[in-house]
């Protein structure tokens, strides 16, 4: 029998009232609270009980629990005895740490579950400040994510309290480059009133918190503005070589420009939102900062519809091949500009990215013939530079790896069809023919990881495809690889965070049914594993995703397209 679940039922029809008389023990709180109980049932629901009645206080009818208030108490008693517990924002916090020092672990999960759900703008620092003092709680990493995310939300409500912050949250919190902060004058803002709090004691930690600043996103009148605040100026922690005020105000900038780097978080996602309304295209581009994909910033809209994307250096490169239409986007600027036009006409074309440059390659001409074309775009000059074309190819798939691009896909061979592959070194200008595949396919993925490619799927005119094939480009072999467990229609593959990951990209399949589940290569097994269905990879439409890295700060910056029917 489960005596906790009889104990509870028994007790939870008002049975308690009347069983009353039979309380052997009392628990009082310091603020004069007094609660008749049973201990044996205490000790059931409750580690912390057991230890306290078993070991030394068994024979005591009155004992004070510290910490906890009457209201609280009450709260959890009734939890024990009925199994239900009333949680609100006025008591939650409360409630988190009586159920952590009381090791009621159903309790606590309960609270944990409370807390996460019904977090707001307002009562986010109380309990990031409560789970910041107890890590036990476990919660501390939903409140930080929650704080990050809407961080200038909770500045500027007239409930929220950010000076209430510790140093040590505060510091990590204003330092860490992924917090979600449209200007630095936020940043700064955070620090006056933080500190204006409690002048003149902390005015010693205005020094460290400035670090936090981020340099290169401040401005000259900000510089100055910071330069010449009285925390700033008239504080004892900086050290004043001179009594000259203009010596002393070069000298506050000269720390100030001594300060923290760029704002770049770890991780960047560029979303470019696609929406299709009344027959118009129009898409909106969002920032993001990791994997969880929940910080959404516009920084842009634009009315096309890609195809093709490809991220290059700071711009990032919208195809439209059904039209043969094209145009960047400057993530630093966030400006557009529309490229020269092609020394070709064509349409359905393959774009690679190969070292700076952007590279057209193949397609049908006006006339709807195939040409081997190829040209790069120069972003310097503004001009397409054609190349020594390609050898004859009908479908095909390109990608780049170790300074080359490779192209597979089916030739004629009198009247059959077989599968070719061809590479291009862009410094001699020379196109080679390299090892075939050895499965004839189309409509299939192709992904360079880890330093091999893999072709992925697709049909041979009669089935689809489960295959899946290795390329090594040091030997020039073809390995084989696990079958996919599934086909897809038409499938895509990517590598994002180190993680090969397939999935259908047909995207009327994904309108009006549904298709096969995303699916990523475990190394580790080295097996084919479903996606999960909380991750973020299984949410959205992943229509392209690419990779980039910015400048020397190793910024990893992916794109995601996501396509939205109204």
């Amino acid at each position: 029998m489960d005596y906790k679940k009889y104990i509870r039922d028994s007790l939870s029809d008002n049975h308690f009232n009347r069983l009353h008389v039979l309380c052997d023990g009392y628990l009082l709180t310091e603020d004069g609270s007094e609660f008749g109980i049973h201990k044996i049932i205490l000790a059931l629901q409750s580690n912390y009980f057991q230890a306290l009645f078993c070991f030394g206080n068994g024979l005591r009818k009155y004992i004070l629990i510290p910490g906890i208030d009457g209201r609280t108490l009450n709260n959890v008693l009734s939890y024990i005895y009925t199994g239900s517990v009333h949680l609100c924002d006025e008591n939650i916090r409360e409630m988190l740490v009586a159920s952590d020092y009381l090791l009621i672990e159903p309790l606590l999960k309960e609270c944990r579950i409370f807390a996460v759900h019904k977090m707001t703008v307002t009562n986010c620092l109380p309990l990031f400040i409560t789970a910041w003092e107890n890590e036990n709680l476990g919660i501390l990493n939903n409140c930080y994510r929650f704080i990050q995310t809407h961080f200038e939300c909770i500045l500027r409500h007239p409930k929220s309290d950010i000076s209430k912050l510790p140093f040590e949250a505060l510091k990590k919190l204003l330092g860490d480059k992924s917090l979600n902060v449209s200007t630095e004058r936020t940043v700064w803002l955070t620090i006056i009133l933080w500190v204006e709090k409690k002048i003149p004691e902390r005015l010693l930690h205005v020094p460290e918190l400035l670090k936090q600043i981020s340099l290169k996103d401040m401005d000259e009148a900000l510089l100055n503005k910071i330069a010449l605040h009285p925390i700033v100026r008239n504080n004892p922690a900086f050290e004043h070589s001179s009594k000259n005020e203009e010596t002393h105000f070069s000298e506050l900038k000269s720390f100030l420009l001594s300060l923290n780097g760029p704002r770049i978080p770890l991780y960047l996602n560029l979303i470019i939102y696609h929406c299709a309304f009344d027959f118009r295209d129009n898409i909106q581009i969002f920032l993001t900062y990791d994997d969880k994909l929940d910080i959404w910033r516009k920084i842009s809209e634009a009315a096309f519809y890609p195809d093709i994307i490809i991220p290059c250096r700071q711009y990032v490169y919208l195809f439209n091949t059904w039209e043969n239409s094209c145009i960047i986007f400057d993530i630093i600027d966030k400006s557009w500009t529309m490229p020269n036009s092609m020394n070709i006409t064509r349409y359905e074309y393959s774009v690679v990215k190969l070292e700076d440059c952007v590279y057209s390659l193949g397609g049908w001409t006006e006339d709807n013939l195939p040409t081997n074309s190829v040209e790069y775009y120069d972003p310097d000059t503004n001009i397409w530079v054609e190349v020594n074309p390609m050898h004859p190819m009908n479908s095909y798939v390109a990608v780049s790896l170790n300074g080359q691009i490779y192209v597979f896909g089916d030739i004629s061979d009198d009247e059959d069809l077989i599968m070719g592959a061809q590479v291009y070194n862009s410094h001699s200008d020379e196109w080679n023919t390299i090892t075939p595949p050895k499965v004839l396919r189309e409509d299939f993925a192709a992904v360079v990881y880890e330093g091999y490619i893999y072709l992925i799927g697709g049909h041979n005119n009669i089935n689809a495809l489960f295959n899946v094939e290795m390329y090594d480009p040091v030997k020039d072999t073809w390995l084989d690889f696990p079958s996919l467990p599934f086909p897809y229609f038409m499938p895509k593959a990517i590598v994002w965070q180190k993680t090969l990951l397939v999935f259908d990209n047909h995207l009327d399949d994904r309108k009006y049914y549904k298709t096969s589940p995303p699916l990523l290569w475990d190394m580790n097994e080295c097996s084919w594993q479903v996606i999960s269905t909380p991750s973020p990879m299984n949410e959205l439409h992943l229509y392209h995703f690419c990779e980039v890295f910015m400048y020397l700060e190793f910024v990893y910056f992916c794109v995601v397209f996501m396509p939205v029917y109204i």
